[in-house]
């Protein structure tokens, strides 16, 4: 999943066996713009992507707004 504040963007990776079963359940009901807090390890992937191996998931805000994507509707 893609996390952006500022402009500043990093990806966070939830990996099942590295989350609480209940942050794990959280994280499969997520919707595009949803607002969440993710705690865990920073790394970088073989791409170089910046990441964070998520260990905790908070849920923060729901997003209301119809995501808009391009050429998509």
């Amino acid at each position: 999943m893609g996390l952006s504040d500022s402009g500043a963007k990093v990806q966070a990776y939830a990996k099942k066996d590295q989350l609480p079963e209940r942050d794990f359940q959280l994280y499969q009901l997520l919707d595009i713009g949803d607002f969440i807090g993710v705690a865990g390890t920073l790394f970088r992937t073989r791409t170089g992507e910046l990441t964070i191996l998520a260990k905790e998931i908070t849920f923060l805000a729901k997003s209301f707004l119809r995501f808009q994507r391009s050429g998509m509707d």
